[in-house]
């Protein structure tokens, strides 16, 4: 389908949309659940990267974005684009694709669930943007007495952190990593598990780290990781607050992974 033209459509209360084309949304309820099932999302002026030079995320900051307290469910969905961040803090995605945005996720504080989801094709709103597929940052005015940590549970996705590609595979533009953990205050800290994804592309694919560890240790199981990261797969600095054992492999060959 071809969207002619796509407005912020706000969704105030609680509903289940179904095999809808929508441009930006933005849900302020603040209890109970929007969900969408084989939803696409367009931002609005996003051109993909098989364009080329014409490729950008389109003019709306958010693609898709959770401004109130109430859940927001993505499930067989498609989001294209976005200036700033295609999914903005929403907590639950299942078999969902996105792809075209300057970041593609930022999850939000508290639990988040994303399982199967596939992010790629990453797109630079500027060549000083700083793009990752996941990316956390929040809480950077939180003061000990209110710490902000998000939970996020990871399962069986694949963030292939690369925008245009060269004849070697690695990406022509200068985009950052699968995941981004750190760029938040010492009184914020990111948990959870992340188990049975692939990771490629970046400069590292796992980066970040020295700031927000407060919380249990994030583990690492069963995941697997492409060659295809600029320096390596997880950045030597990438957190203290991690639990990461031989059951993360290189993907070519199954062998554990030693560069860290």
């Amino acid at each position: 389908a071809v969207l002619e033209k796509a407005t912020e459509t706000v969704f105030k209360e609680p509903v289940v949309v179904t095999g809808k084309l929508l441009g930006p949304v933005r849900t302020t309820h603040s209890e109970g659940v929007v969900k969408f099932v084989k939803c696409r999302f367009v931002n609005t002026g996003y051109v993909p990267l098989s364009e080329g030079d014409k490729a950008t995320p389109g003019t709306a900051h958010f693609t898709v974005q959770r401004v109130g307290k109430g859940s927001v469910e993505l499930e067989d969905c498609e989001v294209l684009g976005g200036k700033s961040v295609s999914i903005m803090g929403v907590d639950k995605i299942t078999r969902t694709y996105v792809t075209g945005g300057n970041d593609l996720f930022r999850p939000p504080e508290g639990e988040s669930y994303y399982t199967e989801v596939l992010g790629e094709g990453l797109i630079m709103d500027s060549p000083a943007s700083h793009s990752d597929i996941l990316q956390v940052t929040f809480g950077k005015d939180r003061t000990p007495d209110n710490p902000a940590v998000a939970t996020i549970h990871l399962l069986r996705c694949k963030f292939d952190a690369r925008s245009r590609t060269g004849a070697d595979g690695r990406s022509l533009d200068a985009v950052n990593g699968a995941i981004q953990l750190g760029s938040f205050g010492p009184n914020t800290g990111v948990t959870g598990e992340i188990t049975g994804c692939y990771f490629d592309g970046g400069a590292f694919s796992l980066a970040g780290g020295d700031h927000g560890d407060a919380g249990k240790p994030v583990v690492l199981r069963g995941n697997k990781f492409g060659r295809l990261s600029k320096y390596g797969p997880i950045n030597p600095r990438w957190r203290e607050n991690q639990d990461i054992d031989d059951s993360n492999v290189w993907a070519d060959t199954g062998e554990p992974l030693k560069a860290r």
